[in-house]
């Protein structure tokens, strides 16, 4: 008798596979699995690119906190991440000092998809809070009430 192959050993860990994979079920909404492919992607701690999609998908998913402790500990590595700590002071009413390295075309890029990922959760009192907030950030974002009004509406 001959024993079957582990299947780790067949398919060994690979990041960029599983990031790839947690992207392509972002895109297609499929949050909750995103999340578990992006966890692999973004490793322990979470970061980089992968650990602020990973934030992303589990705040679409409805995870705030686990969402923001993400986005926290992904900061460090990606100031992307940095756009995530923005939104969640936005939901809580606080100011935030942040410099970020980032174009300012990059920054909208970023915020926009921070600002997807809330009204993805269709949590419609996370998207009333930043509405009511957006306008401490409209200097840096003049686009943000206009796009949550045509978003979430």
């Amino acid at each position: 008798m001959v024993a079957a192959p582990h299947p780790r050993r067949e398919n060994p860990s690979c990041p960029e596979r599983d990031w790839a994979i947690g992207e392509a079920l972002y895109t297609l909404g499929d949050y909750r699995g995103a999340t578990s492919r992006l966890k692999v992607a973004a490793g322990v701690p979470p970061a980089g690119p992968a650990g602020v999609r990973l934030a992303q998908a589990l705040l679409a998913d409805g995870h705030l906190e686990t969402s923001r402790a993400t986005c926290r500990a992904v900061f460090p590595t990606d100031p992307e991440a940095g756009l995530g700590v923005l939104l969640f002071d936005l939901l809580e009413g606080r100011s935030t000092e942040l410099e970020l390295e980032l174009t300012p075309q990059t920054a909208d890029a970023a915020m926009r998809h921070w600002v997807d990922a809330l009204l993805a959760s269709r949590n419609r009192g996370w998207t009333k809070l930043l509405a009511r907030n957006a306008g401490a950030v409209t200097g840096l974002f003049p686009w943000l009430p206009g796009y949550l009004t045509r978003r979430a509406g």
